[in-house]
């Protein structure tokens, strides 16, 4: 049975995360003797050479002017290292993306491509909260150590993978600001948008009963009783009105 080069060079992948391609394959080649012509073909599509559509076009954000949305990292070439956490544990698991930080959270992510010159090519960049698989990639890569020469991974990362956990973490936390900066005017829209729907239906009300007491002769008890509820209904007006002018003006004021 003819051996399945790809799982092979997956598994391996997988067992040394750090490991530039041409060691994969060299390892590959001396454990199952697969010819050369096949090993290329077990190398994930380099990113830069990839089919049409595996990436998305450039855009400038968060200080870099090379980065790249993917709609399916592997398919685009890239291999998952880690997230950004599990290489530097000092960084953040995660960063909070709706305005008032209860659930939704982006996380940082480094990949990495085939390496060339027995170097290792790290890229920074975060995962889509919203999309399995998809990420946001910045394409300035971070190049390791020439191996033999002077490599001295720590903690089974060399510092060019820790360059570019730092460089996703920071990505990720500026996506976040971002999104919770459009999340809370988004809410503060909407919540204003409500607020005005209220004010219409009470002044609907509020002539509504007008009309009953002027065009009707109503016993004095009852009179009383409308008055009393056109009152309410003022006070609520001036409630809603204030609370338009608060969230214009300061659209934290959501947060309380």
């Amino acid at each position: 049975m003819k051996p399945n080069v790809k799982n092979y060079y997956k598994g391996t992948r997988q067992a040394y995360p750090t490991m530039p391609a041409s060691e994969v394959l060299e390892r590959i080649r001396k454990y199952i003797g697969t010819p050369a012509e096949d090993l290329k073909k077990a190398a994930p599509i380099h990113p830069y050479y990839g089919p049409r559509g595996a990436w998305n076009p450039e855009f400038d954000s968060f200080g870099s002017k090379h980065l790249r949305c993917v709609d399916h990292y592997a398919r685009a070439g890239l291999r998952h290292v880690a997230d950004a956490h599990e290489i530097d544990r000092n960084l953040a698991q995660g960063w909070y993306i709706d305005f008032r930080c209860d659930y939704e959270t982006v996380t940082a992510a480094v990949f990495q491509i085939p390496g060339r010159d027995n170097r290792a090519y790290y890229f920074a960049g975060h995962w889509d909260p919203w999309n399995e698989h998809m990420a946001v990639i910045d394409c300035d890569p971070h190049i390791g150590e020439i191996r033999g020469t002077g490599y001295s991974p720590v903690h089974g990362y060399e510092q060019a993978a820790i360059d570019a956990a730092r460089s996703a973490d920071s990505f990720a936390q500026a996506f976040a600001e971002e999104q919770r900066e459009y999340d809370l005017k988004s809410n503060a829209e909407c919540r204003i948008d409500e607020l005005h729907s209220q004010v219409r239906g009470s002044i609907d009300e509020f002539h509504g009963l007008k009309v009953d007491i002027q065009a009707n002769k109503l016993p004095t008890n009852v009179c009383q009783r409308i008055r009393t509820d056109m009152q309410q209904i003022r006070h609520s007006v001036r409630k809603d009105i204030k609370e338009i002018i608060e969230i214009k003006d300061n659209p934290y004021t959501l947060l309380t």
